[in-house]
């Protein structure tokens, strides 16, 4: 279990401008794919507010929703076409806490279940 990796760095490096394919590349030479990856969606509309509902100064990243639009495009695309990872799961962010958190929940123990891990 880890907290981002390499889809984070690859989804956020690419938003900056560099290039898709030679990042996946990089990656792949670099790291073991995780055997499931949960990516917890929500837009960039409702990341800004969140950061705004939390007082918290917002960074170069948090502030610029074209930006977070196209990390967002960059984590689907790596989810729908399953890099960098043996499996993904997309968890819609928008919903209540315990909903995520159940979804979340669900999707780790089926995947343990099925003896996959």
């Amino acid at each position: 279990v880890r907290n981002r990796g390499p889809n984070t760095t690859t989804a956020y490096q690419c938003a900056s401008g560099y290039n898709f394919e030679n990042a996946i590349n990089f990656q792949k030479k670099m790291q073991i794919l995780a055997d499931l990856v949960i990516f917890i969606d929500i837009t960039p509309e409702e990341s800004l507010r969140r950061k705004k509902g939390d007082n918290e100064e917002l960074d170069r990243f948090e502030s610029d929703l074209r930006y977070l639009a196209e990390v967002r495009r960059n984590f689907l695309r790596l989810a729908n076409e399953k890099l960098l990872g043996k499996d993904y799961a997309i968890i819609n962010g928008a919903r209540p806490i315990e909903e995520v958190q159940e979804d979340i929940r669900i999707k780790v123990m089926k995947k343990l279940s099925n003896n996959s891990i």
